[in-house]
């Protein structure tokens, strides 16, 4: 399990064309390691952090976990060791 790693490259494009590449990367299995984390880190920032989320305390509905967590979620992740990176823009 320990053996076991993942890197994502993510391309976002904003209204003007501008593009951002990214790097999400873990050491560990993708399939248990890491989600477990994510979910775990996910689970604390909802009740620990509620004042920080994007939304505020009152924000809810269908949401992604980018819309509902943002970058308290990334920072929680971070923290534990998940590399997060912007890579820059082409």
């Amino acid at each position: 399990m320990d053996a076991g790693y993942f890197k994502c490259w993510l391309v976002g494009e904003a209204e003007d064309g501008t593009r951002v590449k990214a790097l999400v990367a873990e050491q560990g299995d993708p399939g248990n390691r890491a989600t477990v984390k994510m979910l775990c880190e996910a689970g604390l920032a909802l009740v620990l952090q509620k004042h920080r989320l994007p939304g505020g305390p009152q924000g809810g509905g269908v949401l992604t976990p980018a819309t509902a967590l943002g970058m308290v979620l990334v920072d929680r992740l971070r923290n534990q060791g998940m590399r997060w990176e912007i890579k820059g823009t082409f």
